[in-house]
């Protein structure tokens, strides 16, 4: 699984999706705000152990529907003291270094804001899969 570091995520978050079969989520009082202040559902808090090459770190991460990846926010950058070289894009945890990868481009739309009603049609779908947006669930301009 790969996962996105974010510095600018105060907490580690995960899909709901990605979690084994049986995962216990724990109730939990932590919100998330998206970076436009939109409030993004909460499920609960796992606390997720992985490795990254040799080295096991574990994280608690706050879980949603809403993410479509697992995020290591800066609790985890942290934490795991990670030293993260930007120009050369890698990062070295503990004795390590760690060749990042960039996202594949991707023109992917996942919110649409509209003022009036429209119907706008899906990219590589047939004619007849039209979503229609309507202002009574698109608030914002």
């Amino acid at each position: 699984m790969s996962a996105l570091l974010d510095t600018g995520c105060d907490t580690s978050v995960i899909r709901s999706r990605l979690l084994p079969e049986g995962t216990q989520v724990e109730p939990t009082l932590h919100t998330l705000k998206a970076a436009n202040g939109t409030p993004i559902p909460v499920e609960g808090v796992v606390k997720v152990t992985f490795k990254i090459r040799t080295q096991e770190h574990s994280v608690h991460a706050v879980v949603t529907k809403v993410v479509h990846e697992m995020i290591l926010g800066i609790d985890f950058l942290i934490d795991a003291d990670v030293d993260w070289k930007f120009s050369q894009g890698r990062i070295k945890i503990g004795d390590e270094w760690i060749k990042l990868h960039k996202r594949k481009n991707s023109d992917d739309v996942r919110k649409v804001y509209v003022r009036d009603d429209c119907e706008i049609p899906p990219w590589g779908v047939g004619r007849n899969s039209r979503r229609k947006f309507t202002t009574n669930f698109m608030r914002r301009v």
